[in-house]
């Protein structure tokens, strides 16, 4: 069996999509890989960090490719990674990239922890920028955001423990 490697990086774009694949531009500190993996068209996030497992392999026409079998979202640390990260979880509760650039200019790369803690402080902050935004729903934001986190903790212990044992993703 094939080493299985992990790389670290932004989903810059999908290059192209077949069926369940998906072949993809990833900006890793090493420079932009070529990753093909199988997922569902809204799995992967364009500028979002995704920790992918796999393996390196040579496309006669392409030249190397990081064919992932895995892959799983890391908490974003750049401005864009997190304004689109608040702006999804804060999806159906009127809360978009405008209010989510406010809370990231104020508290930037705490902004996630910010909002998951300190509802009360969000909404105070909204307030005096004139971007209302209610309690309840900025409780709501803060348990999505801390699902989110249970979640990404929770599948990379089980990727940790199941990457190269055989398992599909």
């Amino acid at each position: 069996m094939a080493q299985l490697t992990e790389i670290t990086g932004v989903c810059i774009r999908e290059r192209c999509r077949w069926d369940s694949t998906a072949l993809l531009t990833v900006e890793t500190a090493d420079g932009d890989v070529t990753g093909k993996v199988d997922c569902d068209p809204d799995d992967l996030m364009t500028a979002q960090e995704y920790r992918f497992v796999g393996q390196w392999k040579t496309h006669p026409k392409y030249g190397d490719q990081f064919h992932a079998t895995s892959f799983v979202l890391v908490t974003p640390h750049s401005r864009q990674g997190i304004i689109q990260y608040l702006r999804r979880a804060g999806e159906g509760l009127r809360f978009g990239p405008v209010r989510a650039a406010a809370i990231y200019d104020e508290w930037g790369q705490e902004a996630i922890a910010k909002c998951r803690t300190s509802p009360g402080e969000v909404v105070e902050l909204l307030r005096r920028k004139q971007l209302q935004f209610d309690h309840a729903a900025a409780v709501n934001l803060a348990a999505r955001l801390g699902e989110d986190a249970a979640l990404e903790s929770c599948m990379l212990d089980v990727l940790d423990l199941l990457t190269g044992r055989g398992f599909p993703r």
